[in-house]
């Protein structure tokens, strides 16, 4: 039962790769803090092996959640415990040092806590902490795609994830989590779930507290901030809910980028097993800039079937083990926004013929490569045409009659709406990721990043969010 008179000197909301590691930072360091996550708290080891099981409990809106524009964007999101670090199946790419100079331009800053080279210290200190290694094994080095790979003097590596639950990647895309690693082990202490925050209580520019809505107890609670309040709640919800507390800034919103990922399956005459030569993530880098990087990927039975139109279904099982499954990220322009009204707050995109064209051509090239390693069909994942090839032929006559509104992309992982900036006029939050013109509110996630990363960002917030925590500690 909750406490109607709580109050704490840190509250964060949020608990995926920003909030719950300030969460944990906080605690390190002897701080009286709340972590508040509107979902529920499921372990890994309690989903069962249905994917619809994983959808139904720790997907936002059980996957079905849209961009309004001149495309079907679904958006995926994780609502538990550990946020979307449950169903990003843990990979942990590393940090860039042009993305962290990219950053440090646009806020104009000289502050040497921005610097890589410092930012590597959190890198290393996470890495260890979540056990961020290889599982894989080197690929039969007589198979198709290793020889195909040498031709093409094409690069390859194997993506480094957080392992400890590696067991449970291939039945619900979830691996290892904040939840797993880090929250785990306070065993809910200072943690309240199912809590739904629905309003920043303030008095001017000084914040006093949290409105929620216990879905439990189905009652309305205020918990009150004595210090800092810091808002993780992604991309969408982090600008969704400082909008509906009436936070002022004329950039609370916008500059919404993501990565387009799409997928390109195949089916062999092999199992997929001796085709890859791993379980894990392999990803390849080509020789072609506008097409850069693809890589394997495990995805649950239930997701290739919806995707792939067999001739007939017998067998169907053995197929699917020969199945292949290929994933691929175009990154968009800043161009989205939040449109801001009081009973529809959507999420507003449009694909651009530039990035309609690299989608076309990763499909083109992932295509011709899976062909040329075995393949006997091909299905690049259009809507309302015939996505079943059998040679690159019919993939450059399927490609000539798509449009925007045939692709079959998701936004994968979301960037911008409350973006760091030099001041007020150019983002929402300055170099402490403190909101302008507020004395003690924050936002820690992806939502501050201006401009997407060119790799799985997981890790890269969870970097930031450790030298946010420092920067909140000390100020």
């Amino acid at each position: 039962m909750i406490n109607k008179s709580l109050e704490y000197d840190y509250i964060v909301i949020g608990s995926g790769a920003g909030g719950g590691v300030v969460f944990d930072e906080l605690k390190k360091n002897n701080k009286n803090v709340l972590l508040i996550e509107k979902g529920p708290h499921i372990k890994n080891k309690n989903l069962k092996k249905e994917f619809y099981h994983s959808l139904k409990n720790i997907w936002k809106s059980s996957g079905y959640q849209y961009a309004d524009g001149n495309i079907s964007l679904p958006i995926l999101q994780g609502v538990s415990l550990g946020g979307s670090t449950t169903i990003n199946g843990s990979i942990m790419q590393e940090l860039e040092e042009n993305f962290c100079n990219k950053l440090i331009s646009i806020i104009n800053t000289n502050n040497k806590n921005f610097k890589f080279d410092n930012l590597l210290k959190f890198q290393n200190n996470i890495k260890k902490e979540f056990n961020i290694t290889s599982t894989n094994k080197e690929f039969n080095q007589d198979n198709n795609l290793i020889n195909e790979l040498k031709k093409n003097n094409w690069e390859y590596k194997f993506l480094e994830r957080a392992i400890s639950d590696d067991k449970y990647l291939d039945r619900t895309l979830s691996g290892n989590s904040i939840e797993s690693i880090i929250l785990r082990k306070y065993n809910g202490l200072n943690i309240l779930t199912n809590l739904d925050v629905k309003l920043i209580v303030k008095d001017k520019k000084k914040i006093l507290g949290v409105k929620c809505f216990d879905k439990r107890e189905r009652k309305n609670i205020f918990i009150k901030v004595k210090k800092k309040l810091i808002v993780s709640c992604g991309v969408l919800g982090s600008a969704k809910l400082l909008m509906k507390s009436n936070i002022k800034n004329k950039n609370l919103g916008k500059k919404f980028s993501c990565h387009l990922s799409g997928a390109v399956d195949a089916l062999f005459l092999e199992h997929k097993k001796k085709i890859e030569g791993t379980l894990n993530a392999i990803e390849i880098t080509t020789d072609d800039n506008s097409c850069k990087k693809f890589a394997n990927q495990n995805v649950p039975d239930e997701i290739i079937l919806s995707r792939i139109p067999f001739e007939n279904h017998d067998n169907l099982r053995e197929k699917l083990s020969k199945v292949s499954s290929w994933v691929y990220n175009v990154s968009s322009k800043d161009t989205g926004y939040i449109k801001n009204s009081f009973f529809n707050r959507r999420l507003k995109f449009n694909i651009t013929d530039d990035e309609f064209q690299k989608v076309k051509k990763f499909i083109f090239k992932i295509s011709d490569f899976l062909f040329k390693i075995g393949a006997i069909n091909v299905f690049p994942n259009v809507l309302n045409k015939n996505n079943l090839t059998k040679n690159m032929s019919e993939i450059e006559t399927l490609l000539s009659k798509i449009d925007n509104k045939d692709l079959l992309l998701t936004a994968s992982h979301l960037f911008g709406t409350c973006c760091i900036g030099k001041d007020e006029n150019n983002g929402v939050v300055d170099e402490n990721f403190k909101v302008f013109n507020y004395e003690n509110l924050y936002v820690v996630d992806s939502s501050v990043f201006p401009f997407t990363t060119s790799y799985n960002p997981q890790l890269t917030i969870m970097i930031y969010a450790k030298l946010a925590s420092n920067l909140i500690i000390n100020e």
